[in-house]
């Protein structure tokens, strides 16, 4: 999902957060109001929230730029969380500053999400369909792949667990970095509880690291059966 479509969701948060809804009817025409109202304005001029700097940031063509914006963002929104991540990984050099800043940074927003009862068990599984997890899962995202820059892979097992845990759909694309960890730590069982657990799943992706579980294995019987199965499905 783009981030135009991410702040047209967030925008409708609020409209129907000040609304009265008992039920899907009402539902339905509080949001064509929404979109009525959304398709009537004009184009609006970019840097007048937040997530408009934020999404300069993104597209600027230099870091110092991409700086410059970000920090307006926080600046606008102190719990912009996005553009906090953006601000470490360009101004902190020391790869144990940087785990030590995402750390600091995911225990601050698993507080404000409780404080908000938003992380509760009735939405662990399905944090990416919330508009406002969805920073949260990017903050852990960006730690792991920061672990495994580090090499401390173990960590970043445990860490790929936890977010397929909380987006079980998994539209971060965790399972492909999870399988061949595992496959790297020749775990044959998790090797085949994750892979089953996305048996719809045939891209190479997630097909090659089994094959590189298997011929680390000596089962090459195993490994050529997979490598036929990577074949046709690409």
């Amino acid at each position: 999902m783009s981030r135009e479509t991410e702040r047209i969701l967030r925008e409708l948060e609020k409209h129907l957060s000040g609304k009265e809804i008992n039920n899907d009817i009402e539902y339905q025409k509080a949001v064509d109001e929404f979109m009525m109202i959304h398709n009537s304005k004009a184009p609006k001029k970019r840097g007048r929230d937040a997530w408009d700097y934020l999404d300069m940031a993104y597209e600027a063509d230099s870091d110092q730029e991409a700086l410059k914006y970000a920090q307006k963002a926080l600046q606008l929104d102190k719990d912009c969380i996005d553009a906090e991540v953006m601000i470490a990984e360009l101004t902190t050099e020391g790869g144990e500053e940087l785990k030590l800043i995402y750390e600091n940074l995911i225990a601050k927003t698993e507080k404000r999400l409780k404080e908000k009862d938003v992380l509760n068990d009735e939405n662990i599984g399905h944090f990416w369909g919330i508009v406002e997890t969805r920073p949260y899962m990017r903050l852990r995202f960006a730690y792991m792949q920061h672990l495994i820059d580090q090499g401390k892979l173990r960590k970043a097992v445990k860490e790929c667990e936890d977010l397929l845990l909380l987006s079980e759909n998994d539209n971060l694309g965790v399972r492909y970095i999870l399988i061949s960890l595992y496959a790297f730590f020749e775990d044959e069982i998790n090797v085949n509880k994750l892979y089953k657990k996305f048996d719809y799943e045939s891209s190479v992706h997630m097909l090659l690291p089994i094959v590189a579980l298997y011929y680390k294995l000596d089962n090459y019987k195993k490994a050529e059966l997979y490598l036929k199965k990577t074949g046709q499905s690409n």
